[in-house]
């Protein structure tokens, strides 16, 4: 039964697709273990004196969105979209990326710039970590569609 909100997504219902750069990607990333989507706006400073009676109160204003998706995949050298990702990432290459709260949810759509950071615990799995940012080069990013 739902609560009053309605029901509850679980962290494994989130998608993300990844693919060429200049369209929505198709291929599922299912080999993925840690999926988070960032949006860190840039702010502009709206401060003013006011009218020097009191202490003036900080503001400020969104100028910019900075969206950023994060994820760890398992090394598994067989995994195509692993083995695309690396090559995106030590070449410089752009990349599609698709991201979705859940089947039917909202996320990121557009062309990213590939990080990756190689993990190698000595009592746990061989993972890649991905750091994707948006890329304008060939259309658009969109942040939450």
């Amino acid at each position: 039964m739902a609560g009053q909100y309605g029901a509850t997504r679980m962290g494994y219902e989130a998608q993300l697709f990844l693919g060429t750069a200049g369209s929505t990607p198709t291929a599922q990333m299912t080999n993925c273990v840690d999926l988070d989507y960032n949006m860190d706006p840039d702010m502009g400073d709206t401060s003013t004196r006011g009218d020097g009676t009191s202490v003036p109160v900080a503001t400020e204003k969104v100028t910019g969105l900075k969206p950023e998706i994060t994820f760890k995949a398992l090394n598994r050298p067989a995994d195509t979209i692993l083995v695309a990702m690396l090559a995106a990432a030590f070449s410089g290459a752009a990349m599609a990326a698709r991201t979705k709260s859940y089947s039917s949810g909202k996320g990121y759509d557009g062309d990213v710039n590939v990080k990756v950071k190689q993990g190698t615990p000595l009592k746990g799995e061989a993972t890649w970590e991905f750091t994707l940012t948006a890329n304008d080069q060939l259309r658009d990013p969109s942040v939450w569609v």
